[in-house]
């Protein structure tokens, strides 16, 4: 259900959420399960995901955040306070491989949280980050969210766009003649690629309540689109979904009509 709704929005591809605030993966992973128990499933939600998206002519990414200042207990197991990172960039590695290997060419690509905030004050090791963030398939795509600031490292594939509303990107760097290529700056020689919030927040995490509404209309969503177009800039359009992958109808049914009015 969750893919043929994907499809119906006209998406390429669809960024799922695996650990956010707290440290948990939704799939049996060993390297998790060494670090701290109880936080993995016996259901590997992102094959069945990534199956069902691949019959329907989509493809998976996968979002990740290294743990959030909430979760004590995944704080102190991980080492992630540790004045020596090896110990926490190893625990690291050792998930991100482990995912890597078992979906092989079925995950298109990563999208890491906090590659400015939480990563590059860290010295993190971006070569051997990646090199694990590509186990399985080198032909994987790799981004470290820099949010507003500016690029981290040199190993990835894309800027990740956090929050940008103009096609134009980062600085406003791009023009159709870029090719969807950042051309100077910080960023230069990535794809573009910008994170926008479609409904009212990031996260739905009101208790029994519908995710809120879009935030356009689909005359207006068309628009922006073309615009991401030109540019060739990939939007990803951020969705508020709830514990049991439900969506808004009402957003869905704009981007519905949006992507019907791209053809």
């Amino acid at each position: 259900a969750f893919a043929d709704t994907m499809k119906s929005t006209g998406a390429g591809f669809a960024v799922v959420t695996t650990s956010h605030a707290f440290q948990f993966f939704p799939a049996p992973l060993k390297s998790l399960d060494a670090i701290i128990p109880g936080r993995t499933t016996a259901r590997d939600l992102p094959a069945e995901l990534a199956a069902a998206l691949a019959k329907r002519g989509m493809k998976l990414f996968l979002y990740f955040h290294l743990g959030a200042h909430d979760d004590a207990e995944w704080l102190k197991a991980s080492g992630f306070w540790e004045t020596d990172t090896s110990k926490f960039f190893n625990n690291w590695k050792s998930i991100i491989s482990e995912a890597g290997e078992r979906y092989g060419d079925k995950l298109a690509g990563w999208w890491f949280d906090d590659g400015s905030t939480n990563y590059y004050y860290r010295s993190a090791p971006w070569e051997s980050l990646v090199r694990a963030a590509k186990a399985g398939n080198p032909k994987r795509l790799v981004g470290f969210n820099a949010w507003e600031l500016n690029n981290p490292t040199q190993f990835h594939d894309f800027f990740t766009g956090e929050g940008f509303q103009d096609p134009r990107g980062f600085s406003e760097l791009l023009t159709p003649e870029c090719k969807g290529i950042y051309p100077s700056g910080t960023h230069a020689g990535l794809q573009a690629s910008a994170c926008l919030m479609a409904d009212g927040t990031w996260v739905h995490a009101s208790r029994d309540t519908p995710p809120s509404g879009p935030r356009w209309n689909a005359e207006q969503l068309t628009e922006l689109i073309k615009g991401f177009i030109a540019h060739k800039n990939v939007p990803i359009f951020n969705l508020e979904i709830t514990q049991d992958g439900h969506l808004s109808p009402e957003s869905i049914a704009v981007f519905t009509k949006a992507a019907a009015g791209l053809k």
